[in-house]
């Protein structure tokens, strides 16, 4: 489940299942027939080719903690096709992109309790992660991949105006835009080269390398002050000056101190669980649940913005990271009080 940490999955349309053979040589199909008949002909290619610059629409920007985050605005016709035209472009070609095995960002069956099961037995951490990247990913940078992707695709991409209008339709003022049905496909695997040389790097020197979107974490059993220089190096020795680490959100970390990762903590005795403020927060949950519910209510209110779902959903979060902390609940307020938020209708307000 794991829902609060973001993880898109993604459904494989049959339209592109039949474009592999038993022995997995791609079949290059045209695209023009495959663009037709995923549309049924609602939308032209002329339609395609013409789309206007995502600059040139009205979207809904909302501010996250690390960058800026646009989402379509659904009763707008033109941003319906462009996000239709986005899910094409992820299914028909953007989900074919290559992506290191080091990646747990926007993957089916990958998540970040997975990520950190890879780093729970070493001793030394470094985590940072790389400065402004979804802007830093220009349209230039798109094409490549792309490029680099032809043998992976399996439909025809040896038009190069084909590609341009792709790397176009996917961009912000050139650049490409978080929030966006194919943005997650396309960070995944712009940084392959960096992730396979990394991952090499990493195995010659008995340290652990994992990328979770722009966060990148390495650990190992013995201390890794030279993972900032080395990072920068291989970032520009690839890709030039176009990616850049994360200065100010470098840290090191190690077992003797606190350790947490993406929201996540590993322990001294190598057990990932949640961080202790959650578990806090769901005990006085269920205190006032079995104690006050004038409490309970206002709880709910100011902890859960009145939603009893987001309660649910906290405890099943919980549950999909440590189900021992969540043993240790049923004995302490009972099965009943914990199966209710565990079984809870999600669609309590």
């Amino acid at each position: 489940m794991l829902s609060s940490t973001g993880h898109i999955a993604f459904k494989y349309p049959k339209i592109f299942r039949v474009f592999v053979n038993e022995d997995f040589k791609l079949q290059k199909k045209l695209f023009s027939p495959i663009f037709q008949s995923y549309f049924h002909n609602k939308y032209s290619l002329s339609d395609f080719y013409t789309t206007i610059p995502i600059k040139d629409y009205n979207f809904k920007l909302n501010t996250y903690k690390k960058h800026k985050t646009m989402s379509y605005v659904l009763t707008n016709s033109e941003s319906i096709k462009l996000k239709n035209y986005h899910t094409f472009l992820n299914n028909a070609i953007f989900r074919h992109l290559r992506t290191s095995e080091v990646v747990y960002s926007y993957k089916q069956n990958h998540n970040i309790l997975q990520m950190l099961t890879k780093h729970k037995d070493s001793k030394y951490y470094f985590v940072s992660d790389i400065s402004n990247f979804f802007p830093s990913i220009g349209r230039n940078l798109i094409i490549s991949c792309i490029k680099e992707n032809l043998l992976n695709i399996p439909i025809d991409l040896s038009d190069k105006m084909l590609i341009e209008t792709i790397a176009n339709i996917v961009t912000y003022d050139g650049f490409l835009p978080a929030g966006f049905v194919a943005s997650p496909s396309v960070s995944n695997a712009i940084l392959y080269n960096f992730d396979k040389e990394m991952q090499k790097y990493c195995m010659k020197n008995d340290i652990i390398y994992t990328r979770y979107s722009d966060d990148l974490i390495f650990s190992s059993n013995k201390k890794l002050e030279a993972m900032p220089i080395t990072v920068e190096q291989y970032l520009k020795n690839i890709y030039a000056d176009t990616f850049k680490l994360n200065t100010t959100k470098s840290k090191y970390l190690d077992k003797t101190k606190r350790v947490q990762i993406l929201g996540l903590v590993i322990t001294p005795d190598n057990h990932i669980t949640v961080p202790k403020q959650r578990k806090i927060k769901i005990k006085k949950l269920f205190h006032f649940y079995l104690n006050d519910k004038e409490k309970f209510i206002d709880y709910i209110k100011s902890h859960y913005n009145n939603s009893l779902a987001k309660a649910y959903g906290e405890l099943n979060y919980i549950n999909d990271i440590d189900k021992s902390f969540v043993s240790y609940l049923r004995k302490k307020y009972g099965n009943f009080i914990v199966d209710k938020f565990l079984h809870g209708n999600k669609n309590d307000k």
